[in-house]
Order: C-alpha cells, then structure tokens, then sequence
C-alpha cells in the first residue's frame, strides 16, 4: 500500500528480555515490535529525530538531533512505560554516534567534532540536570580523539562506539579511518588500527565473547556528495590479544 510519509530507520537495538525489536526514525518515532506480528505493539514520539540508540540491561540510551539525549529503564516497560529524563548533550557538537557502557551503567556519546563523552546513569534515582540542562554525575569525563595535523585541528566524526560485552573496553571509529581501543576506568588509549587506505572506519562492533573486533569502512559522506567513490567498503576483523583482557581481568 501507498505510504503518505517515508522516514529513515536510522537504529534498530534488541531487547532480549520481552524479545522486543526497537526501531528508531527521523520520523521522531521509537516503535517496539513483537516480531511475531507486521504492527508495532507500541510507539512512543520523541521532541526530534533519533540519530542514535543503545541498550544493556535496562538502561536503554537514545541520541537526537539538535543536542537532545534522553534515556528510559526498560525494568518499567510493563507499567507506566516513559523517558526517565531528557537533556542537551554534553557535547556541543551533532551526536553522531553512541553506546551503552558493558555493565547498564552509563552510556558513551560521540560526536561529529572528534569528542567522545561518558557519562554515569543511575536509574534507582532521579538525575541530577543542572540549569543549562545537561545532566551530570559523579565520574563523568569527556576527551578529543580522531584528530590530525597541525595542533589536532583536523577533526573528524566518531561514526561508531561499541563496548566490548566481557572485558569493558570500548572502540571509537572514526572519520579520520582509524579504529581505537580505550580502556574507560585508566582512561588510557590501549590500541589504534586502520586500513590501509584510511578509509574512514563507518561501524564496528564486538562479538558476543569478546574476543572479536568487527570494523567496516567505506565513505561516510562528511564531503557530501564531491567525495562519493572515493573508498571501497571494506569489513575488518581484529583479533582481542591477551594483553587487551588482562587490563580489565586485574582491575577485578
């Protein structure tokens, strides 16, 4: 049948739990479906297009256009289902990308200016959202990263976050065609991979036992249309050593 308005999906995260599917649009939609049925069993609108959504456990993080992240507790789906809260990033800059931290806890943003923010969630109590309306909590930091030349001043968007499911480190691709591996308790940079091209890194994300990393490239559209074919997408596998589990086996 004939739709009077088309939007772009641009999420999809997995709610293991009620085996719901969460889909995300510009339309301002978040609809959860029972994949046993074509019909959304429910939807909620947003204030803006969902750019970015992540989900573990119960927290489950959603990014917006113009700055807005909110976030919800899947542990209330049943009940009074609704956003525990709403606010401006704490970055300045288009949320690009985003991820949920391994253990539920908090969540890490990024965004189109070369800066990742981490941020704590506590969903037993009521955020503290101060009057420029950015939340914050204790532990929260943010840094640059996927910058070049002269002083750092060619920045690029980090176009995907993953955490790694077992061992808490987290990956950053960006723009400027490299993955990282950060270790977020040292904040410490542990690893720096690319092609050999640089093409810039579009996705990555890590296998459920943690000992893979799966990168792709291809152009991610930062020159609009002037820089389409410049680059063959690529999929890239690293290989978790020894050295990347040990940091975080120690520190428990």
């Amino acid at each position: 049948r004939l739709l009077d308005h088309i939007a772009v999906c641009r999420e999809l995260v997995y709610y293991s739990k009620m085996n719901l599917m969460i889909s995300g649009g510009w339309d301002n939609l978040i609809q959860f479906w029972d994949l046993r049925s074509p019909n959304p069993a429910f939807s909620l609108t947003m204030s803006n297009k969902i750019f970015a959504m992540s989900l573990t456990n119960e927290l489950f993080v959603v990014g917006m256009d113009k700055l807005k992240v909110c976030y919800f507790n899947m542990a209330n789906i049943r009940g009074n289902f609704n956003k525990e809260a709403e606010f401006d990033s704490h970055l300045k800059y288009q949320t690009k990308s985003l991820a949920t931290f391994a253990d539920g806890s908090g969540y890490s943003i990024g965004s189109i200016e070369g800066r990742v923010a981490c941020k704590n969630v506590l969903l037993d109590r009521k955020p503290n959202i101060n009057n420029q309306n950015i939340m914050s909590t204790d532990g929260d930091f943010a840094f640059r990263c996927h910058r070049s030349g002269i002083n750092k001043n060619d920045v690029f968007a980090i176009n995907s976050i993953a955490y790694n499911p077992v061992f808490g480190t987290f990956a950053t691709g960006g723009g400027d065609g490299e993955f990282c591996i950060w270790d977020r308790v040292s904040k410490a940079k542990m690893k720096v991979g690319s092609f050999p091209d640089n093409a810039p890194i579009t996705s990555l994300q890590y296998s459920n036992c943690g000992n893979l990393l799966v990168y792709a490239s291809g152009y991610d559209w930062a020159k609009g249309i002037y820089g389409e074919g410049l680059y063959t997408p690529k999929i890239g596998i690293h290989f978790v050593p020894d050295c990347e589990k040990l940091i975080q086996q120690k520190k428990r």
